[in-house]
């Protein structure tokens, strides 16, 4: 009896040891299921006597707390045994959650296990996932905290671009009196067919006490319809804010515009979290200059428990967007393109000595004011179609021809240079018989004249400045300018000196209508009534 009683217990142990899977290892794989998101394993390893959840309804509320919270990952960072008997056994266990929109979450959790049928272990329900106080049926909401965008500023404080506002023109159906004078009006200020406006305030649904939309303008297009329209009885105007900038076209090509977020754009910048819809920089500084200007959304993720008020959980602080201050001097930037608005014409004003841009004039130019309400397709086409190119900003992305009279090392400097514009320019050609620039680049030449072969390093955003690598500018003060045609095109450039300052321009006039001694002329004027010596 003792021989027989001794060799069940032996062949128990050996059963034990051998054919019976570990506490420990079981809760290691139930664990390992969870980091790796397969809820359905993870509900293999419960308990069958007290209550656990389905494997549904554990994906469930992973789930649920996974869009909430933004999870990326799922990290076991520690199990520790507590206690482990012969048919009982206890863990602590530390897992870390990872978000995309918050700091990781780290809990620290309890896992207990037990003899379920012959010696098989099985986790122990304990309602603690996904977080420890709240369980599964618990719910979960992320809110967003959008952020303030800043404002462009020229070098003296002048707003560029920042907060303005549109005006929508519409009709109230049950206020017109003669429908006939308001079509009309419509078409022959706004270019829109009558057809068209009669249609939006006669379609079905409408109520004659409605204020029906038309269409949107500038605050400066409004200046001009206003005297003609709002006698006529039946209009009426209303005014909303919307991104503004108050010099239009003299700064479109250097500003950009605000537009609706495209599908390309929210593929690649995924860091930048933005929403189908957003409005965001689509050309210019507003572009390029996008994460600065639009700062970073905020957001709180509250948990919602089955008995209480909300929670906030976690969140992160919104980062307003910056005000920027560009080098762009706007009062000389103006005169520039009024004097040369007749004209397809380039001209570019760098401070020689500290590297700033001053003037970035390209003409014709094109108003953001009327990409940002909602150009219609018809306009577009105009100003993408239009033979003087207005979209085009000739002073960085033109390239003319130029005779070879500079020399060639400096041109060759020019052309590797790394000016921090922040705008789409095109590299120059130097070979072949024949030289390419574009006016920015042969101001830069001229600087480099002016400073004895010194190139600055030349710059658009104030915050960008760096100390110049000349260190006497004002060491050449005769540098005569310079005059050059080719191809109908005429190039002035040279230099001024403004007190301790000494200034390089460049013009370039396409297609020219006007002589070498025109466009002189032209830069003279600028100059005179800018009030620096030319």
């Amino acid at each position: 009896m003792v021989v027989f009683i001794v060799l069940v217990i032996g062949v128990g142990l050996i059963y034990l040891n051998f054919c019976v899977t570990s506490p420990l290892a079981v809760a290691e794989a139930y664990l390992n299921a969870l980091e790796k998101g397969d809820f359905q394993q993870a509900a293999v390893y419960f308990h069958s006597k007290p209550f656990a959840p389905t494997a549904a309804k554990l994906t469930d509320a992973f789930d649920k707390f996974a869009a909430a919270f933004g999870l990326t990952k799922i990290e076991l960072l520690d199990l520790v045994p507590i206690r482990e008997k012969v048919h009982q056994a206890e863990y602590n266990f530390t897992i870390k959650y990872t978000s995309k929109f918050f700091e990781p979450i780290v809990i620290q959790n309890q896992l207990r296990l037990a003899w379920d049928g012959v010696f098989k272990w099985k986790v122990i329900w304990q309602d603690n996932l996904p977080l420890p106080a709240y369980g599964l049926s618990a719910s979960y909401s992320r809110t967003r905290l959008e952020s303030g965008r800043g404002n462009l500023y020229d070098r003296n404080g002048q707003l560029l671009a920042g907060i303005g506002s549109y005006i929508t023109i519409g009709v109230q159906p049950d206020r017109i009196q003669d429908s006939e004078q308001l079509l009309a009006a419509f078409e022959e200020v706004l270019g829109l067919s009558p057809d068209y406006v009669q249609q939006l305030y006669q379609a079905p649904g409408v109520q004659g006490h409605w204020f029906v939309p038309i269409i949107s303008v500038s605050e400066r297009k409004y200046q001009e319809v206003d005297p003609i329209l709002r006698p006529i009885p039946g209009v009426f105007f209303r005014r909303e804010e919307i991104r503004g900038y108050p010099y239009g076209e003299v700064l479109g090509h250097i500003t950009g515009y605000l537009g609706e977020v495209t599908p390309q754009m929210l593929e690649q910048f995924t860091e930048r979290d933005y929403r189908v819809g957003e409005i965001v920089g689509r050309s210019g500084l507003e572009y390029s200059l996008e994460p600065q200007l639009r700062g970073r959304p905020g957001y709180h993720f509250y948990v919602y428990p089955v008995a209480g008020a909300r929670e906030l959980l976690a969140e992160r602080q919104v980062v307003e967007g910056q005000d920027l201050y560009l080098t762009i001097d706007v009062q000389l930037q103006e005169l520039a393109y009024k004097l040369l608005q007749q004209h397809q014409a380039g001209f570019v004003l760098l401070n020689a000595t500290t590297g700033e841009v001053l003037v970035l004039v390209s003409t014709p130019s094109y108003d953001p004011n009327e990409l940002v309400i909602g150009i219609s397709s018809q306009r577009w086409q105009e100003l993408s179609n239009d033979p003087a190119l207005p979209l085009v900003n000739r002073a960085l992305q033109g390239l003319y021809p130029l005779d070879s009279v500079l020399p060639e090392t400096i041109i060759e400097e020019v052309l590797n240079q790394e000016a921090k514009l922040y705008l789409p320019a095109k590299a120059g050609q130097l070979g072949q018989g024949q030289l390419l620039l574009n006016p920015f680049q042969l101001a830069s030449t001229v600087a480099a004249l002016a400073n004895d072969g010194k190139l600055p390093r030349f710059y658009l955003l104030r915050n960008d400045q760096e100390q110049p690598i000349i260190q006497d500018s004002a060491s050449s003060k005769n540098v005569n300018s310079v005059t050059l045609e080719g191809e109908n095109h005429i190039w002035h450039g040279g230099i001024v000196n403004k007190g301790d300052q000494t200034l390089a321009f460049a013009i370039l006039v396409e297609n020219a209508d006007i002589d070498g001694h025109a466009t002189k002329q032209l830069v003279r004027q600028f100059f005179l009534q800018a009030g620096i010596s030319n």
